[in-house]
């Protein structure tokens, strides 16, 4: 059996510090996006 363990995208919230999760939403950085593309590849 093989595990996979992925992190979450990155957003701007995550480089200011904020917590997330309670209030609103903070739209993923584009390079979680590049990110996705090349994990779908693997």
């Amino acid at each position: 059996m093989q595990l996979y363990f992925v992190r979450h995208g990155k957003t701007e919230w995550n480089l200011e510090g904020r917590y997330q999760g309670c209030h609103g939403n903070s739209p993923l950085l584009p390079e979680s996006y590049e990110d996705i593309k090349r994990l779908s590849l693997f």
